[in-house]
């Protein structure tokens, strides 16, 4: 008796759904163990014979933060160069994680790591400790390091793009503690550089790449300052004093990229909020706009409609400056209160018309 096309499609049904399991199943599996990778490094010089695994190779992915910091014991080596395998890697990250290390890849390698002895990291130190005392790395515009075909170059564009500068109004002191990075050659290579703080003294991540394969990484740190133009306190001014043009000079200065010095056409006409000794930069912390009007005084208040302007004086409730909003209240009943902008000493202005009419004026 032969089946018909109804009966074989409970079977059919069965056959597709368990294909799809194993075809997604597999599929999340790769996905899985693609999310993350361990590319080992060319060469690596760890300050000590239990170096993590971040200081061997560029850790990526879901488990990247734990490997990073999953440390490898190479005390038994002999001191000097040596090689780390891939085997060697992968011991480890199975050591650590179980089943879960089949989901890491492992690329590049094998890594030729310089292991150093204690005394040799102790000498080492105090010999860098005295020549940077010695002679102190030179201080050099972003323009002229910008030249060098190194990866110190394209780390001093990264920085004043990052602090949308000219190179030429930037200056950077690199920490040389990983001089081996900075001098690496970048010609033909791809240099990703990336600040990761602000301030004078600004870290940045630095990769680097040649072809597909990441061959160093690292974190450089360079002091910083940037030439702006300032507004320079001439003379002695008091708190509260208006700041007038003999008041201010105009100079340019290196400051730090995050000093909030202004220039003398912003502090122009501001008032003091403490004293200030001749040559100070003056900072947009030490001016404020002066106040036309205080609490309590008695305002002359301009009220505009669309054919006339009435004038009344009312009492202000608090504090403005030059086009601020305030409110005042009237002399015959201090309920009764309303709101003006503060036009100059003792003066603000209220209006009755809508903005299309006041358009039109």
């Amino acid at each position: 008796m032969s089946s018909t096309p109804a009966q074989h499609a409970p079977s059919i049904r069965r056959t597709i759904a368990l294909a799809l399991f194993i075809v997604v199943l597999a599929h999340g599996a790769s996905r899985a163990a693609a999310q993350t990778t361990v590319t080992l490094l060319r060469t690596a010089r760890p300050p000590t014979a239990t170096p993590v695994l971040a200081e061997l190779a560029d850790v990526r992915g879901d488990l990247g933060p734990r490997l990073a910091r999953l440390r490898l014991d190479l005390s038994d080596r002999e001191p000097g160069w040596c090689s780390l395998t891939p085997e060697d890697v992968r011991e480890a990250i199975n050591g650590a994680l179980g089943e879960s290390g089949s989901l890491v890849a492992i690329r590049g390698g094998p890594t030729d790591v310089l292991i150093a002895t204690p005394a040799e990291t102790q000498a080492e130190s105090a010999q860098a400790q005295t020549e940077a005392h010695d002679e102190p790395t030179p201080v050099l515009d972003a323009a002229t390091l910008a030249r060098e075909p190194s990866v110190r170059g394209r780390v001093a564009l990264a920085l004043a793009n990052a602090l949308s500068v000219h190179p030429s109004d930037l200056r950077i002191r690199f920490d040389d503690r990983r001089g081996d990075l900075l001098d690496m050659l970048a010609d033909g290579r791809i240099v990703d550089a990336q600040p990761t703080g602000r301030g004078e003294r600004m870290p940045v991540s630095v990769k680097v790449f040649e072809g597909e394969r990441l061959i160093a990484s690292g974190t450089v740190r360079a002091e910083v300052e940037v030439r702006r133009t300032v507004a320079i306190v001439a003379r002695q001014i008091a708190r509260d004093q208006v700041l007038t043009l003999t008041d201010l000079a105009s100079d340019h200065r290196w400051l730090a990229p995050d000093h909030t010095g202004i220039d003398a056409g912003l502090a122009l006409g501001r008032q003091a909020r403490r004293d200030l000794a001749p040559g100070e930069v003056v900072t947009s912390r030490d001016v404020e706009r002066p106040l036309v009007i205080r609490r309590g005084d008695m305002v002359t208040v301009s009220v505009l409609s669309s054919t006339f302007v009435v004038e009344t004086i009312a009492r202000a409730t608090h504090d403005a400056v030059a086009g601020e909003t305030l409110e005042l209240e009237s002399l015959d009943d201090r309920s009764r209160t309303f709101t003006a902008r503060a036009d100059a000493p003792g003066r603000a202005v209220a209006s009755t018309l809508d903005p299309s009419e006041k358009d039109t004026r």
